[in-house]
This record gives structure tokens, sequence and C-alpha cells, in this order.
């Protein structure tokens, strides 16, 4: 229990300011939860508070070293508030950026949260919101300290030479530099399951891509019409089944050529040459981890978009190793991935087909400038030989054979 300098009365949990304790009734009279509970950030709110303390104070005769301890109090407070260098007013809450301070009121204007948070999937997406928050920061007063502040910030976010990163929701994030690319394959890359739906979207007449019936179904149908008759050499019956044939009218046709025998054979023959035609699964390598590719390092860039399927993919290959699925590098994305990494993967493939057709270019520059060099040298020999045919240094015939042997004749 402690005596309230203002009433004298006893309390037993005053409010302390200083040296002076208060009760809560005489609390109240000054408004004091208000502003000492109260997280108050400008200096002109602040000394509202104080100005109405002091006013209530003296209204209902508070001693003068209770009233000087409320002074004391707000004065503390005013002295941990500084000025903002974009509104110029002084504030409690500040975020230092570079030298520059700014206050709360003026740093939420450029929404932070939304974009020091934010993963961003192109160099353009990422330039295109970083001069939108320059922009709101200038038409702020931000100072040149801030506006250097926020462009490292946004910098900091890329790696060198960096333009593209998508993940297409496939278990491979895909990562486009200026001179060359990553790809990384995740634990969550379902090997399997890619095989079964690259193999559907490699074939545009494969019966699951269409909706038609599957391997059991062409045996079914065989079986069906088969019964109890029967009867065929199993090679003739494979050579006769072709794409064409593996619907219920061709099986039908096929089968009526023979007559009873061996409906198992018939079975496994329609099987086989599903199987065949319709592949489950279309292999290929992946590694798992991330691996760097040049762009010098393919001729051949193949973009398949979703569209209808479920599953798309950049197939990269050179043209030395294209007969070799092993060498071919594939990354892919399926229809789940979010709306604006589907949106820019077609910006993504044209952006690096160029890299790779530029290889090209240049190496046929490169190609006709040793062609005219050596033009330009044969040339040069044929001159030589024809001024010492002139001299009589040679017979015509000695400068005829040279002529031939450079000319390649």
């Amino acid at each position: 229990m402690k005596r309230c300098d203002v009433c004298n009365k006893t309390s037993l949990l005053p409010e302390n300011l200083g040296k002076v304790n208060i009760c809560k009734i005489c609390f109240l009279k000054v408004n004091g939860p208000a502003w000492k509970y109260k997280k108050i950030e400008s200096m002109y709110e602040l000394e509202k508070y104080h100005e109405k303390a002091i006013s209530s104070a003296q209204k209902n005769d508070f001693p003068k070293q209770v009233i000087d301890e409320i002074n004391n109090y707000f004065s503390q407070k005013k002295s941990t508030m500084e000025r903002c260098d974009a509104c110029g007013e002084e504030r409690l809450t500040i975020i230092k950026m570079n030298e520059a301070k700014i206050c709360k009121k003026c740093y939420s204007k450029i929404e932070s949260k939304e974009w020091k948070n934010k993963n961003y999937t192109s160099r353009e997406q990422l330039d295109a919101e970083k001069n939108k928050i320059i922009q709101i920061a200038q038409k702020s007063n931000y100072p040149k300290e801030a506006i250097k502040f926020i462009n490292d910030t946004f910098e900091s976010k890329v790696e060198n030479n960096w333009m593209y990163t998508i993940d297409g929701n496939a278990g491979q994030i895909l990562k486009v530099y200026k001179d060359y690319f990553s790809i990384n394959t995740t634990n969550e890359f379902d090997i399997d399951g890619i095989a079964e739906e690259y193999a559907i979207i490699c074939s545009e007449d494969h019966p699951k891509k269409n909706n038609q019936f599957s391997k059991s179904d062409a045996q079914n149908i065989v079986k069906g019409m088969m019964g109890s008759t029967g009867g065929l050499v199993k090679d003739m019956l494979v050579a006769g089944i072709s794409k064409k044939s593996l619907t219920s009218k061709g099986i039908n046709a096929i089968t009526n050529k023979f007559t009873s025998g061996i409906e198992s054979t018939i079975i496994n023959a329609v099987g086989n040459a599903y199987d065949e035609t319709y592949p489950e699964k279309k292999d290929f390598k992946q590694h798992k981890g991330e691996r760097v590719y040049k762009y010098t390092d393919f001729e051949i860039l193949e973009f398949r978009d979703i569209g209808d399927d479920t599953l798309g993919y950049l197939k990269f290959q050179n043209q030395n190793t294209i007969k070799n699925s092993d060498y071919d590098v594939l990354y892919f994305y399926d229809c789940d991935a979010k709306d604006d990494i589907i949106k820019l993967m077609p910006k993504v493939y044209s952006y690096m087909k160029k890299k790779i057709n530029k290889k090209e270019k240049e190496t046929n520059k490169e190609n006709n400038s040793k062609t005219e060099t050596n033009n330009s040298a044969i040339i040069e020999d044929i001159k030589k030989f024809k001024e010492l045919l002139d001299m009589g240094a040679i017979t015509q015939e000695e400068y005829d054979k040279k002529k031939k042997q450079l000319l390649d004749l």
C-alpha cells in the first residue's frame, strides 16, 4: 500500500510517475491510461495529450511536484522521437534506410512487406515492381539515400545476369541467365508419372489422349469376337496390326481373316502390338539435383506448351547426339503451375531460343569468314604463279597444274 501524492489516500496499486505515486482515481482525472499505455506515434498527438493532462491536473489541484513529474514524463517521450526525412514530422517509430530516417507512416506507403519477401519469376517483373516502388517513394519525398536503399534491396534479391526463375510444379526449377541456365530436379520429381504423361503428349493419336480404349479394352474386344472359334498364325496377326487397326473395327477386320484356334495367342498379339504402338512410358534420362548448361551446348530447342495437355516441356538437344535420347535435357512443367508461370513459358522459350540460335549464327559467320579468308589466299597464290609464268620461271603446263590444285578442280 502506498499513499497517493494527490489525494493523500492509500492505494494498493498506484501509478508511478518518477518520484510520485498516484492512485487510480486521480490518474483517471488526467486521462492517464490514454497517454501512459498508448503508443503515441506523432509529436503533434503527444503534445495534445500533454496539454490536456496538465490542464486537467491544474483544474483538480494536483500538487506542483505531481505536475512536474507529468511534464518530465512527456519530455522523456518527446526525446525519443526523431524527425522523418520524408514528411519532416517528429515521430516515435523511425525506420533507417541507409542514412535516411523514414517514419512508420511514410514507410507504409511503399508497402514493403509485399515486395521485400517476394520471390520474382523474371527480371522484367522485378524491375517493374522496383520502378513502381521508387516512383511512390519519390512522390512521398523520400531522400536519395532512401531511394538507393530501395534499389539496393531489389538488386540484392537477384543473382548476376539472372533473367527468369520458373517453378512449374512438376518437381523441377528452371533458372535462366544471360549466358547459361540451370535445372534443379528435386526429390518431388515423379519420373514414372512424368514418363507416362510424356508418352501421351508425344503421340498425337494416343488412345489415352483421345479418351479411346486401352490395351485391356482391345484384348477384351478380341476375346468377345473370337468365342470358341479361332486359329491363326501369330506372326501374321502381329504384322497386320498397326496404329490404324487398333480400333474395334480394325481388330474385327483382322480377326475375321482367321478361323478357329488359339484365342490367347490373338489376345497376346493384340496386347503386344498395342504396347509397341502406344508405349506406357516414354523413357528419358534425368539427373537429380541442380545442373548447369551453356546455351552453346545445344543447337535445338523444342517447346511444348500445355494447351489441352496436362504437361508441357522444354527439350534441349545437340545435333551430334539427337538420335540418343540419353543426351536430351528436359524441363517439365504442368497445368497446376501458377497462371503467371504458364503465361511466362512462351516468353522464356523465345528468349532461350534466341540464345541458342545466336550460337548458330556466330558459327556460320565464323565459317563464312574462314571461307572468305581461304578464298583470298588462293587468289593471291594464283596471282603469284601467274607472275612466275609471265616471267618465264614456270611453263604453262606447270601453271595450269598448280592452278587446278589451288582451286581443287
